[in-house]
């Protein structure tokens, strides 16, 4: 997660967050907010010196958890947390598989993308999958929706899905996913001409 002999300002944020919020979770009025499934990770976005957290958050009881994504970023002494943006997935809740930069536009500087996979199924209609998609968010501000998300550049890439689908005729039908991991989402991306 970190560099090499670690990084002690990094370790003392992240504990701080974990005495702030001990049990993992807490409620925000309507709904819930937790510590996702995945690890805080160091990247030079929006700035460098940041780490990107990840939280599972659901605005009702019955609802599908989002994944919101926040930036704590170093200013000076100090740490600011950043609003990236939240992700919508219809299944369990979201994974995050892997999270990286990428330059998808002529001024880029380094796009956050992040891999993210959740499980769904019918069991009456034999559909079990692991589905994946990509979420790209470039650096600039979209005003208090957090950081402006590229959705052109994620429909290029599209959603893919692994195992049991109802197929033609109705009857289940394997399909393989055609990207699982970062390396995939880049043979796409040079594969579109990024």
């Amino acid at each position: 997660m970190f560099g090499a002999g670690g990084d002690v300002k990094y370790f003392v944020v992240l504990l701080c967050l974990d005495f702030l919020f001990p049990s993992s979770s807490f409620s925000q009025g309507v709904g819930s907010i937790s510590f996702a499934s995945a690890a805080p990770t160091k990247l030079p976005f929006p700035v460098p010196g940041s780490i990107i957290l990840f939280f599972n958050s659901s605005r009702c009881e019955s609802c599908n958890q989002d994944l919101e994504v926040y930036a704590l970023t170093p200013n000076g002494n100090v740490f600011e947390m950043i609003y990236v943006g939240a992700l919508d997935t219809d299944g369990d809740p979201p994974y995050v598989e892997s999270v990286f930069l990428e330059n998808v536009g002529e001024k880029s500087r380094g796009d956050l993308f992040l891999l993210v996979s959740w499980k769904s199924g019918h069991p009456g209609a034999g559909i079990y999958t692991k589905n994946y998609a990509v979420y790209v968010f470039s650096r600039e501000q979209d005003g208090k929706k957090g950081l402006k998300r590229l959705v052109d550049i994620e429909n290029k890439i599209g959603q893919t899905s692994e195992g049991t689908v109802d197929g033609k005729n109705g009857r289940p039908e394997k399909v393989s996913a055609k990207y699982k991991n970062a390396d995939g989402v880049r043979k796409i991306l040079r594969g579109l001409g990024y």
